[in-house]
């Protein structure tokens, strides 16, 4: 087998192909569902920040603690889960519970911006 550029390349992209799915199979069984059953349609990582993210995510898809913790100790600072209706879900090491943030549009009257924290029940932000 030759040893050129192309082909190193080829053989890095089908590692980390595998690697995609590796996370896609693993965020499914710490989420406790089937693959082909997903409550998202997409995972997402970013390496700056030691992140990811669940796009397309089915309305009332939350992490328990556990969850989160299963992440964490996979090597992840912090996630998205982002909602079909516009919402999006906050998690980090700074705050486990997460935070929801809902678009303008998507607020019920009276809700307002409120800071996350760890012994209050999950906060609503925009």
């Amino acid at each position: 087998m030759p040893n050129d550029f192309a082909t190193r390349l080829f053989e890095a992209f089908a590692a980390y192909s595998k690697l995609d799915d590796d996370l896609y199979q693993t965020a499914c069984f710490i989420l406790g569902v089937d693959p082909l059953e997903a409550p998202f349609d997409d995972i997402t990582h970013d390496y700056y920040d030691l992140s990811f993210e669940l796009k397309g995510a089915r309305d009332g898809l939350i992490f328990t603690p556990e969850q989160w913790q299963q992440f964490r100790d996979i090597g992840f600072a912090c996630a998205w889960i982002c909602h079909i209706d516009g919402s999006e879900q906050y998690y980090s090491i700074a705050c486990p519970r997460g935070v929801i943030h809902k678009p303008a549009d998507k607020r019920k009257e009276g809700e307002e911006e409120c800071k996350a924290s760890q012994t209050e029940p999950t906060p609503t932000v925009s």
